[in-house]
């Protein structure tokens, strides 16, 4: 009996690490980038921290921040993983209204979040904002 659970709890383990590892790779697949005029497109550095990497490239128009993108997320765990997805919009839609990397880190992922932010900013460095 013991040894079912110890069975089911590994193929749930395994199937969760799979959806994790889906999720990042479809975030850090090619974007299409935007056809408007007067945008531009900067990344920001490579930000390692403890547990993985993280690296985001803003979109520029008119001196405004219109989207921030996740190109590298971390992916050395669920939890990282897990924390990412829930983090990283809520970073993004912080970002984009502050029109800044001043922004609010997300509670319970704070490496995530001030890499997010120093990623950001290195971005917006280069785009002189």
């Amino acid at each position: 009996m013991r040894r079912k659970y110890g069975v089911f709890l590994l193929f749930g383990l395994i199937i969760f690490s799979l959806v994790g590892f889906a999720f990042v790779r479809l975030m850090q697949s090619p974007k299409a980038k935007p056809a408007v005029t007067g945008v531009q497109i900067f990344k920001g550095p490579v930000i390692k921290t403890i547990y993985s990497s993280l690296q985001v490239e803003v979109v520029v128009k008119d001196h405004h921040i219109i989207d921030v993108i996740p190109l590298v997320l971390p992916n050395s765990d669920t939890r990282s993983i897990t924390l990412a997805r829930v983090s990283v919009p809520i970073l993004r839609k912080e970002a984009i209204s502050q029109n800044s990397a001043e922004i609010q880190g997300v509670s319970g992922a704070s490496v995530t979040s001030s890499a997010y932010s120093r990623s950001l900013q290195g971005a917006l460095a280069k785009a002189g904002l």
